[in-house]
């Protein structure tokens, strides 16, 4: 590999800023998901308020990260971690887990879950 093309490499590699961009797009996102079934729901039960509730400051606290510049891959996924066991617990409590909601929320845990993983794997240049 020449010079130019191991350059060019290393040019292409996006930054953490990138990556945190990225991942708490596809959250916000998946997180509206949830708050439309959840409001489209007709057999939304009260016993599931808590997670409705826990949702609602997932997706806050995703807001608030969104502006946010980390300093390193490991600062973010400290932050990540906390939200990611909100949803975790979220659905582990949640009554109806082969409903609508349920199986969008178990999704939307496999991709918090999976996050640190990727970030932690991945070649992120830096800015």
């Amino acid at each position: 590999m020449n010079v130019t093309a191991t350059t060019n490499a290393a040019q292409a590699r996006p930054t953490l800023d990138q990556v945190a961009t990225m991942f708490l797009a596809v959250a916000a996102k998946k997180l509206e998901s949830l708050e439309s079934i959840r409001n489209k729901d007709t057999e939304w039960v009260d016993a599931d308020v808590s997670v409705d509730m826990a949702i609602e400051l997932v997706s806050e606290r995703v807001r608030a990260m969104s502006g946010k510049m980390f300093p390193s891959a490991d600062a973010f996924s400290s932050e990540w971690y906390k939200i990611s066991s909100v949803v975790n617990l979220s659905m582990a409590s949640f009554s109806r887990p082969s409903s609508w909601y349920g199986r969008t929320l178990q999704d939307a845990a496999q991709f918090f879950q999976q996050v640190p993983d990727i970030l932690h794997h991945a070649e992120v240049g830096v800015a």
